[in-house]
């Protein structure tokens, strides 16, 4: 290689015309190629939990928990959503389920995506969706 080195010149688009073979009227134009076909398969994917799920069984034990709710309403000035669900910023407020609340906590801290994260970061994570009182000691 080294006795004949590559030259590049650039040749206008005017006088470098495709060779005609190449754009017969019977030649596939490839508009088509891509249609119907799946580069990776599903099962090659991690499923999402869909929180959405969870956020109902949430708003269901605030309704259990309607006195403990409005205590910390104003203890911790909680908002309510257009659905009457209890938030504090943007997090959704979790009313005492020590399973459930397990349950978020590892969700925040072993999944795959979280990589076991220490307390703090595991808690950073938590609270973005999900809070009550004294979460970070939970955790």
């Amino acid at each position: 290689m080294a006795e004949f080195p590559p030259e590049l010149k650039h040749i206008a688009g005017k006088k470098n015309r495709a060779d005609p073979l190449s754009r017969r009227p019977d030649y596939d134009d490839g508009s088509k190629d891509n249609e119907e076909v799946v580069a990776l398969p599903e099962s090659l994917f991690i499923k999402a939990i869909e929180t959405t799920g969870i956020n109902h069984i949430i708003a269901k034990l605030q309704e259990q928990h309607a006195s403990e709710m409005k205590k910390w309403e104003e203890e911790q000035n909680l908002q309510r959503n257009k659905q009457g669900w209890y938030h504090k910023g943007i997090a959704l407020v979790v009313p005492d389920d020590t399973k459930l609340r397990r349950d978020l906590v590892e969700l925040n801290h072993d999944s795959p995506t979280a990589a076991h994260p220490g307390i703090n970061k595991t808690h950073k994570l938590l609270i973005r969706q999900y809070w009550w009182p004294h979460c970070k000691e939970f955790v």
